[in-house]
């Protein structure tokens, strides 16, 4: 299994986040959650308890 992760496979080349991007992505996340719209700890919990 570790042998999968540690391959080198080149077929599909990742794609870096630029800091513009990855500022972007930061200023949506504070504007969901001044929205109210996340999910806590304690509600993650008692949905993983329903899997």
């Amino acid at each position: 299994m570790m042998k999968s992760f540690l391959k080198d496979d080149n077929t599909k080349p990742e794609e870096s986040t630029t800091i513009e991007q990855y500022n972007h992505e930061l200023d949506e996340a504070m504007a969901r959650i001044s929205r109210d719209e996340f999910t806590t700890l304690e509600e993650l919990e008692k949905e993983m308890k329903a899997w």
